[in-house]
């Protein structure tokens, strides 16, 4: 998974990420339609709402991504 595909799962789509990020979902689409890059000034403020509301979301993720699908129900300890 691409670093914009991993964020998007986690917080439940692109436009979760959006409002988050206070941008259009058309800009998240963008980055999943793209590279799957997130820009680095974004990276900051998910991981720092992921750690507040205990999301399964790492620096590495937002920067590489991730090898396997995520599950996010599993990983939560749904």
């Amino acid at each position: 998974m691409t670093p914009a595909q991993v964020a998007v799962a986690v917080f439940g789509g692109a436009g979760a990420v959006a409002s988050l990020l206070n941008i259009r979902e058309t800009t998240v689409a963008r980055w999943l339609n793209g590279d799957g890059l997130i820009p680095a000034r974004h990276q900051e403020r998910l991981l720092l709402i992921a750690r507040k509301r205990r999301m399964p979301l790492s620096a590495a993720d937002l920067v590489i991504g991730r090898r396997a699908t995520l599950d996010v129900g599993a990983a939560a300890g749904d």
